[in-house]
């Protein structure tokens, strides 16, 4: 398989990204259902919510074989360096997954936000196309293997809400959730996971837990904007 990942990241903004990923390699080893931690909501019923009005201060970004977009606030600046780094990877993944091909690891395929001194982005966002774990024949089954990867390495998750609805016509789950990484102030993320073919998108936008409030309104915008096509 031709998929490497070359992208050289700054440590700082490395740890960003790291709190982003649900480390789905984490829980490779966990075929068993976890009971539910005690913080852990219930998933609500699905909801059509409509999709969003993108606001007139928000730019869209499209990937170049137009397999996919996503919006976000103008203000906030793509990391071009590291999309550059990524680019002949980002149109192979897209190339396979229109193929019907596997994808054997995690690919970064979109990273943007607020840069911030030392090379971190805060707030910000990233998508990252992952393969479905062997024997997951469901989103649902996806998601909790996920969380199950998180939970290895985020020391004090909690989780608020996790919302089934539907973006871009495709069955999806929406998580709002903290947490604490070593040596990294708490974060809270807005993440939503749907499924593409044989993979997961996983669309995360992530803030420091004290401004979360201030841009929660613009995560669900942003992860409810994403379209791919079919």
């Amino acid at each position: 398989m031709r998929l490497r990942m070359r992208i050289r990241i700054p440590i700082a903004l490395y740890t960003v990204i790291l709190f982003i990923f649900l480390p789905v390699v984490s829980a490779l080893g966990c075929n068993h259902q976890a009971e539910p931690a005690p913080t852990t909501v219930p998933p609500s019923p699905p909801s059509m919510a409509p999709s969003p009005e993108i606001p007139a201060n928000y730019t869209t970004y499209t990937d170049d074989t137009n397999f996919f977009s996503i919006s976000y606030p103008s203000d906030w600046e793509p990391a071009l360096s590291l999309i550059a780094d990524i680019e002949k990877e980002v149109k192979e993944v897209i190339n396979d997954i229109k193929s019907g091909l596997p994808l054997e690891k995690v690919t970064v395929i979109f990273l943007a936000g607020q840069p911030m001194a030392g090379g971190i982005y805060n707030p910000n966002v990233n998508i990252a196309v992952e393969p479905i774990l062997e024997g997951v024949s469901t989103l649902d089954q996806m998601v909790e293997a996920e969380i199950r990867g998180a939970k290895t390495i985020i020391q004090d998750y909690r989780e608020y809400s996790r919302v089934k609805t539907t973006i871009n016509g495709r069955e999806a789950t929406i998580l709002d959730y903290e947490g604490t990484l070593p040596g990294i102030a708490k974060r809270r993320m807005l993440q939503m996971m749907t499924l593409v073919g044989e993979t997961i998108w996983v669309v995360s936008c992530s803030s420091t837990y004290e401004d979360f409030a201030t841009w929660e309104k613009d995560f669900h915008t942003i992860v409810r904007s994403l379209q791919i096509s079919n």
